[in-house]
């Protein structure tokens, strides 16, 4: 299935590609972050949301994915849900200049 993801990905059929890595990722969470970015790809922006909210309730620490769905929020209006991602971020890691630099665009500063 793998393969199969990685060719559909290469080929730019994304349709096909979802698919499959929607099968990868009922069997292994790990796959869960690269779905929501190809729903993403193919404007399944609430799935994709969703998706990454699921991963992240239970890999909370994970901070590049944290990042993904902060940027998410941001690029669909969602700057109170984007804050707070951000802010997140900045907890785990305090020194994160992407999450600061976004935090500080979006509270103005």
């Amino acid at each position: 299935l793998k393969q199969l993801a990685n060719i559909a990905l290469k080929l730019k059929i994304f349709d096909l590609a979802e698919s499959v890595i929607e099968m990868l990722s009922h069997l292994n969470i790990a796959y869960f972050p690269q779905f929501a970015r190809i729903l993403k790809l193919n404007g399944k922006i609430d799935s994709a949301i969703k998706i990454y909210s699921d991963y992240l309730n239970m890999n909370n620490q994970d901070v590049f994915n944290w990042l993904a769905l902060a940027k998410l929020f941001e690029e669909t209006n969602s700057i109170e849900s984007a804050i707070i991602a951000y802010e997140f971020v900045l907890k785990l890691s305090p020194e994160n200049q992407t999450a600061q630099l976004h935090l500080d665009k979006l509270k103005g500063n």
